[in-house]
């Protein structure tokens, strides 16, 4: 007699194959949702490390401004915040040791620094049909130019400012300065001849989908700045007198005082030049205060953003003054606010606010 073989019927087998089966999707669930969120958990901490960098580098540039007060046209602190999506602001400063492009310019510390809003491709996580895929857009990004103040006298030799992309896929970048003539927070720089004793700026970076950051994640910063002012007595001090000029113009004390003092300075200038001194001054002042009311052209703004300049154009001279570029800037910024509270985001405020520099 043949021995009884015993083994799996077929509905043994598929019930074993269904059990295997849902045990293996469960794991690749699993699997893939660990992915996913290490993935998001590394861009959240990529973008909050490339935030903390952008701040601690504009704090180590604004706390080492220098200002010489007979070269204003090579020190001046430069700052064009009228244009609202791409601001400017430039100056002066003596970098620290281990700032960014030190190995470029070696032991020139001393360097204008620019931070400008330019558009650069980022490349952003869109999700298609249930998946994740990359998508590389052209997008608003912080960059800084630096150039060295003291350039070679040989103009075949000048460099092209050298370019760091600080922040790409930037959202918001404002910045506001203290006047000490209005004493308030104005937009605009138009104190061209000094430099603003403290700045208040915001820095905000888009999601990774693309979409514009929660007003959660809106850093501001208060800095003051502390800097050097070279004046010009210290610039070009005056020579002290000669010892021998008093006794070698005459005898006696008398005639020997009064030579010294003939030698110890330059002679004073007649009525005639002093008024001609005090014309040109007056001059000068005239056409700072014509220049800096005068605005910013609407020809000067990209064409994208030409016909909204033209409907802030209150007074329909051609240009955007401070008063109208304040009103765009406030009617762009809550928008700006009403955008990202529809999207989701929170009424609180930005978080990481400080004072002080290099903190």
């Amino acid at each position: 007699m043949r021995r009884k073989q015993s083994a799996f019927t077929l509905v043994e087998a598929i019930v074993a194959m269904a059990i295997l089966s849902m045990v293996m999707v469960m794991v690749y669930q699993t699997f893939f949702s660990v992915l996913r969120v290490t993935e998001a958990s590394a861009r959240t901490t990529e973008r909050v490390q490339r935030e903390r960098i952008v701040l601690q580098t504009i704090e180590d540039a604004l706390s080492g401004i220098v200002y010489y007060e007979q070269n204003q046209e090579h020190y001046a602190f430069v700052a064009d915040t009228l244009e609202i999506t791409h601001p400017t602001i430039s100056f002066v400063s003596r970098v620290p040791p281990d700032f960014i492009g030190n190995k470029e310019f070696g032991a020139q510390g001393l360097r204008r620094i620019e931070f400008a809003v330019e558009d650069a491709p980022w490349e952003m996580k869109v999700e298609v049909d249930g998946k994740i895929k990359s998508e590389i857009r052209d997008v608003p990004a912080l960059v800084m130019y630096q150039t060295p103040v003291l350039q070679p006298l040989d103009i075949e030799e000048l460099e092209d400012p050298k370019r760091w992309v600080l922040g790409p896929g930037l959202d918001t970048f404002m910045v506001n300065f203290w006047s000490t003539i209005n004493n308030e927070w104005v937009p605009d720089w138009e104190e061209t001849n000094s430099v603003p004793q403290r700045l208040k700026f915001e820095v905000a970076f888009l999601l990774d989908n693309g979409d514009p950051a929660k007003l959660t994640d809106i850093h501001k910063r208060e800095v003051v700045v502390f800097y050097d002012t070279i004046t010009q007595a210290m610039q070009n001090p005056k020579m002290p007198a000669s010892k021998s000029s008093g006794s070698s113009r005459g005898r006696g004390g008398s005639r020997g005082r009064s030579g010294g003092d003939r030698g110890s300075g330059a002679p004073k200038p007649t009525a005639d030049q002093m008024k001609r001194i005090a014309d040109w001054r007056k001059k000068q002042e005239e056409a700072k205060k014509k220049g800096s009311s005068s605005g910013k052209k609407i020809s000067d703004y990209p064409k994208s953003w030409q016909n909204a300049a033209r409907r802030y154009d209150a007074n329909g001279d051609g240009r955007i003054d401070s008063a109208e570029g304040a009103k765009w800037r406030a009617d762009y910024v809550a928008a700006q606010r009403a955008k990202q509270t529809a999207s989701g985001g929170s009424t609180g405020k930005g978080t990481g606010t400080g004072t002080g520099t290099g903190t």
